[in-house]
Order: C-alpha cells, then structure tokens, then sequence
C-alpha cells in the first residue's frame, strides 16, 4: 500500500499549518503534499495549485481549505464508478415500461444523441462512444434514474458536506488552465466534471450543506431548468439568490439560517428536494414557483375503482396505495408531471394541473384524495 499524495506547488510557509494531516517532499522544482494517512491512490488535484495561487484567505484559513479540496478529490476517486459515463436505473425512470410518453427529457438533452427512445420495447437505448458524458441528461432527469458515473447524488452530497461555513465555487477542471479569478476569503473551489449534470436537487444540496450561496465559474453550463427553479426557491425562502455568475464572486455571502444537512441516504431524488426544500419552507406559505417540473395531483373520488394502477406506475411515490385500509395518498410535491397516473387511470379519475412548486407546507405532506 502507498500513500497518497498530490502534486501542487505548494508555499512551504504552509507546511506548519497543514503538518497534522500531511507531510511536504520536494522533487526538482515541484513541491508533493503526502497524506500522512495510507492509501492506494495517485491523485492529481490541480484545483490546489490554483487555489493558492488566487486565494486571498489568510494562511490557516487556506491550509483548511487545501484538506478540503484533498478531501473531495479521494471521495469522487474513491466512489466513481469508473467503466461507466453514465449510469442508468431503469426503475427510477419515467419512459422505461411505462404506458405513457411525457417524459424523455434525457432523449431531448443529450447533445450527441447518445440516448434515444426504442418505441419498440419502451426503453431507453444508450450509446457509450457518442456520449461526453456532459451530464446534461443527468441534470434534465427529474427522477434520478441517470447518474455521472464520475459523480454521482451520493458523492455530490458528501462531498457538498465538506463545505460548510464555506463559499463553493463551482468549477470545471478545464477551466483552471485559463481562469485567473482572485478568489475572496473563504471561498473555495468545488471541481464539477462539466456542469450539466447539477440538478435543482444538487444545487440545494450545496447551499444547504454550505450554508451559502453557490458561485459557478459557467452558469451556461447549467441546466436552465433547474437554475430557474433553485434560485427562484431560495429567493422566496432565503431571500437570496442561489447561485451568481462567477463576476458577482465579491457579492457572494453565507445565507442565514440556511445550513441543513439531513440524512437521507436511500432516498429518491425527488424525495431528497422535497425533504430539504420542506425544511427551508417550514410553515410558511411563500406562493408559487413556476415549473412545469411540479403541480397539483387532482383525484375525481366518485369516479376512482382504488385499482391502484396509478400507485403501481408512480415511480416518484407521488401517488401511493394502502390496499389494507383502502386509501389512496397523493403527495404534490414528489409528483414530477409526467402524466403516467393519467395514462394507466382507466377510469380517467386522475387530473395534473401544472400550476408550478407552490411552497406551501401542506404540498409537502401526503394528503388522501380517495378511500374505500
């Protein structure tokens, strides 16, 4: 077993600061920072070089943010699923067997046309030699069911933890070579491999975990959809934007009473939003976000068999059956639109009006729309 270690040049005027977590060796002209704990991997962490070179935080703050950055890049080392690009569960998706034909916003995203629909069998058919792994179909996915091999929700998340108290700086490593940004006191880089695969989900996830505001180095990069959505969520909650184009980077500030940092390991990636997105509602009624993405379920009772074909077809849980006592629960905010309850109702009983994600506490819990 070797130890790792990352190549950077590194001021030796950090070594005290950092001598609890890593040893300094120099080589020739380059500096290498050894993790003094053992391990197999190699990693190269060229966020670190720049960091220093930009950073105007003071020396203790920097040598903190260095572990940090280590620490981020050994998780997504650690957790990435390397011989896949993209990774796809079929039963988190919205096309796969299903009935109904709204979604596909994967199909539509993907700029290579690495996915396409296979009407034959309903299933999704991917092309791993024409994807860029971009993860635009990640981002564009409302359930989840696509995943960045290289980082996926979970990642993100425990990585989005290492950021607390913290600025993110959301950036691509290609970036680095040609940004020269001086980066103000406690911000920190976050290395995002692309940006497209950052849905509303990730993007609370970090703001919550951090307690701040986000600032993405290419705004572009980010699915329109989602940025829409998150920044006009934290306005209404927060009373500030979510995340600021890399030119505002002075005006980025911590938000009050933002930090939250839940466990919610096995939860889908609508439950996760709706879980954290709950939490920065609370008890108020802030009015209506627009999205075609969230709605309202309306069930016609008189007309429902309590069949439970909607239930059995909602990946989401949006619409779940208690077959024991005879009630079917709606629950608006995990509902993602896609109509498939509407597709399988055979008693046509079940309506979506896509009025938008209205941060009302009561969207967040499940309601009864039809009982026995």
């Amino acid at each position: 077993m070797q130890k790792e270690f990352l190549l950077l040049d590194a001021p030796q005027s950090l070594e005290s600061a950092l001598g609890e977590s890593f040893d300094f060796r120099a080589e020739g002209e380059r500096d290498y920072l050894v993790s003094n704990r053992v391990g197999a991997a190699l990693i190269y962490a060229p966020e670190i070089d720049w960091f220093l070179a930009n950073s105007k935080s003071d020396e203790g703050a920097r040598a903190k943010i260095v572990e940090i950055l280590y620490e981020a890049r050994a998780i997504a080392y650690d957790r990435a699923v390397m011989d896949h690009k993209i990774t796809y569960d079929e039963e988190a998706c919205q096309y796969c067997g299903k009935i109904g034909d709204s979604c596909g916003l994967c199909v539509l995203a993907c700029p290579q046309k690495a996915i396409v629909k296979d009407e034959t069998t309903h299933r999704l058919k991917y092309a791993d030699d024409l994807c860029l792994a971009c993860g635009k179909c990640v981002g564009a996915c409302p359930t989840g069911a696509l995943e960045l091999g290289a980082m996926g929700a979970d990642t993100f998340c425990a990585i989005a933890r290492l950021y607390e108290g913290l600025i993110p700086l959301l950036i691509d490593e290609k970036a680095l070579e040609t940004l020269a940004c001086p980066l103000p006191a406690g911000v920190a880089p976050l290395i995002t491999p692309n940006g497209g695969f950052l849905n509303e989900t990730s993007l609370l996830t970090l703001l919550q975990e951090s307690g701040s505001q986000i600032v993405a180095a290419n705004v572009e990069s980010l699915d329109e959809r989602a940025l829409a959505l998150i920044n006009g969520v934290c306005e209404a909650t927060y009373d500030a934007k979510a995340v600021l184009a890399i030119d505002k980077i002075d005006e980025a500030r911590p938000i009050a009473k933002s930090r939250y940092s839940p466990s919610l390991d096995n939860a889908s990636a609508r439950a996760r939003f709706a879980a954290r997105l709950r939490a920065a509602v609370g008890d108020r009624d802030l009015g209506v976000v627009p999205s075609e993405r969230f709605g309202a379920i309306a069930v016609d009772e008189s007309a429902c068999t309590l069949c439970a074909s909607c239930a059995a077809g909602c990946v989401t849980g949006a619409i779940a059956a208690d077959e024991t006592e005879g009630i079917l629960r709606a629950t608006d905010a995990l509902c993602t639109m896609c109509g498939e309850c509407e597709s399988v109702c055979p008693e046509k009983a079940i309506s979506l009006n896509a009025e938008g994600l209205r941060l009302n506490a009561a969207r967040f819990q499940p309601r009864i729309v039809a009982k026995d």
